[in-house]
C-alpha cells in the first residue's frame, strides 16, 4: 500500500550506505548515519555491528544505533558452543545474509538476544568476511516477526563489503592507537 516504506534502487542503496559507513572512522557515528538512511528504506528499529572473536569463541555486539544515536557497547559478549562457532567460522558455506523471522528461533541470534536483552524481533545479518575470514556482521532488527522480504535481503547483501572494510579499518586503527 501507499504507507509502505520505499524500496531503494540497488545502486543508490549501496552508494548511500557506503558513503555513510566509510565517511567516518567513528563507528558509532557511522552506524547512526546508516540507521537514519536504512530506516527510510526498510523496517529498522536498531542496527548492530557485531564482531566475532575466534580465540574466545564470543560474539560481541560492539555498537548499536537507533533513533537515539549510536551507542558503544563493551560488555555484550555472548559465548558460543563449539558447534555454533564452527557454523560461524565456516561462513562461506552459508548465505551472506542470515535472516531470522524471530531471533529467538535462531540458535545463534537467540543466544545473543537472551544475553543482551533484545525483545521479540526479526533480524537480518550480513556476514562480514575479509580474506575468507568471518570478522563479524552488520545487523538490522525490527520489532515483530517476519518483517523482512526477499527484496530487503537482496539490498542488505550489498552492504557486506563496504561494512566489512570499514569494520576492519576501524579495528586496525584502534589497535594502532591503543
Amino acid at each position: 500500500g501507499t504507507g509502505d516504506v520505499m524500496i531503494a534502487d540497488e545502486n543508490e542503496f549501496f552508494r548511500e550506505l557506503t558513503l555513510r559507513i566509510c565517511g567516518t572512522l567513528d563507528l558509532e557515528k557511522a552506524l547512526w548515519q546508516c540507521f537514519l538512511y536504512v530506516s527510510t528504506i526498510m523496517p529498522a528499529d536498531d542496527l548492530d555491528l557485531i564482531t566475532y572473536d575466534p580465540a574466545l569463541g564470543t560474539i560481541d555486539v560492539v555498537t548499536t544505533a537507533n533513533a537515539s544515536g549510536g551507542i558503544a557497547r563493551t560488555q555484550d559478549k555472548t559465548h558460543l558452543p563449539p558447534e555454533l562457532r564452527q557454523e560461524i567460522e565456516e561462513a562461506y558455506r552459508h548465505p551472506r545474509v542470515r535472516v531470522a523471522d524471530n531471533v529467538f528461533d535462531d540458535p545463534i541470534l537467540g543466544r545473543i538476544a537472551r544475553n543482551v536483552g533484545w525483545g521479540l524481533c526479526s533480524m537480518m545479518l550480513g556476514r562480514l568476511i575479509i580474506d575468507g575470514k568471518y570478522i563479524g556482521a552488520l545487523g538490522v532488527r525490527s520489532a515483530g516477526t517476519s518483517r523482512y522480504t526477499e527484496e530487503h535481503v537482496r539490498l542488505w547483501s550489498l552492504v557486506n563489503e563496504p561494512a566489512a572494510i570499514a569494520l576492519a579499518n576501524s579495528r586496525r586503527l584502534r589497535e594502532v592507537i591503543d
